[in-house]
């Protein structure tokens, strides 16, 4: 792949992106960024590149121009695949407990309550422990998890009427919230991190605009996530329509000199790149980037994730440390079991939930009897 290269200068980072932008177009890539000279009659530098095959961007491997791709070709290409196959068989095989959870629980439903009519009796549904069991799988909790939960409600009662309550109460226990990031009394450096496409840009601008709004906190943001303009564009926009002050991080000496910038603000947010989190050095490379400032990190998960993913994706994320969980797009999930995959068996807490796209309004710090009914539905 080859790409080309080019160095910008305007007065403003602003204007240095729209001649990027214009030049290259939306998908250009920031490589390094620095601040010529200050104040009112200020210069900034900023170097980017583009791809001059844009449409290589959209496969896997490079193909040299024999056209017979080279064995690392290949090797990178079965990895590839073999991760792609893994993750389609975990998907696969959640949607089949889940679909085949919530078809016997309706059926089960459905046959006592016709039996009821024909015998004229009540229709109220007896409880029982597969039932308890399929009752949450179907509500989108993992399998293992749903056992474990109805197992310990029997350990502290032998009448099975009983045990929903005693589930309801594990469960409002763990999902007890972390607090706001906009209601801290100590100066917080914070970074959204997660995986791509959960909505980071856009929950990290309702959190600013939160904190700087109605709470009335000095706010500052990083924008760290480089690797198209159009992502740094948007908290740019964000910022200037909340009115709060930004700087562009292209690595980790980038970060520590923004952070050192804003060093009277109360909350400084960092907007990093979304990461594949089945990728080592993906991972590895955030680890880098943060390495240098004494940041807490909150990890940014979708109520659409399957919940053994979720689960998995906390793990992966938590190797590097985590503060707190934020749940995004809980007005898109179907269900809302996996929530409790993101904190059962581990100390995280979950700060917020986002409700939609609205800035600043769609986010929230959720009440655990809230998420709990959310997800018993």
């Amino acid at each position: 792949m080859t790409m080309k290269m080019k160095t910008f200068r305007a007065p403003s980072m602003r204007e240095a992106m729209e001649q990027i932008k214009e030049t290259f177009g939306p998908d250009a890539v920031i490589l390094t960024s620095r601040v010529l000279r200050s104040g009112p009659n200020g210069l900034v530098e900023l170097v980017a590149a583009m791809d001059k095959n844009p449409s290589s961007q959209t496969t896997i491997l490079d193909v040299p121009s024999t056209g017979v791709p080279d064995p690392e070709s290949f090797r990178l290409l079965r990895t590839e695949l073999t991760n792609l196959r893994r993750e389609l068989r975990q998907l696969r095989s959640q949607r089949v407990l889940d679909v085949q959870a919530t078809q016997q629980w309706d059926l089960l439903v459905s046959e006592l309550k016709s039996m009821s009519r024909a015998m004229g009796i009540s229709s109220a549904v007896p409880q029982s422990k597969e039932a308890l069991i399929s009752r949450l799988v179907g509500g989108g909790v993992e399998m293992s998890l749903a056992r474990t939960l109805v197992d310990r409600a029997l350990q502290n009662t032998r009448d099975i009427t009983e045990c929903p309550q005693l589930i309801g109460q594990d469960i409002s226990q763990a999902l007890e919230p972390a607090p706001a990031l906009w209601d801290r009394n100590k100066r917080t450096i914070s970074a959204l991190v997660g995986p791509t496409g959960v909505g980071k840009t856009t929950t990290l601008a309702k959190i600013a605009a939160q904190a700087a709004v109605k709470n009335h906190r000095k706010v500052a943001v990083i924008a760290a996530d480089t690797y198209r303009i159009s992502g740094v564009e948007q908290v740019g926009q964000y910022c200037d329509l909340i009115g709060v002050p930004w700087a562009l991080a292209t690595g980790s000496s980038d970060l520590v000199a923004a952070v050192n910038q804003f060093h009277d603000a109360d909350l400084v947010l960092i907007d990093t790149a979304g990461q594949n989190p089945w990728k080592e050095d993906l991972l590895d490379e955030m680890d880098g980037l943060l390495a240098g400032v004494p940041v807490e990190r909150h990890l940014c998960v979708s109520a659409t994730t399957v919940g053994s993913d979720l689960s998995q994706i906390v793990r992966r994320y938590g190797d590097g440390g985590l503060r707190s969980l934020i749940i995004t797009k809980v007005d898109e999930a179907r269900t809302m079991g996996g929530l409790l995959s993101t904190v059962w068996g581990n100390d995280y807490q979950i700060a917020h939930i986002t409700t939609g796209q609205e800035v600043p309004n769609d986010i929230e710090q959720p009440d655990a009897q809230w998420l709990c009914r959310a997800v018993l539905g």
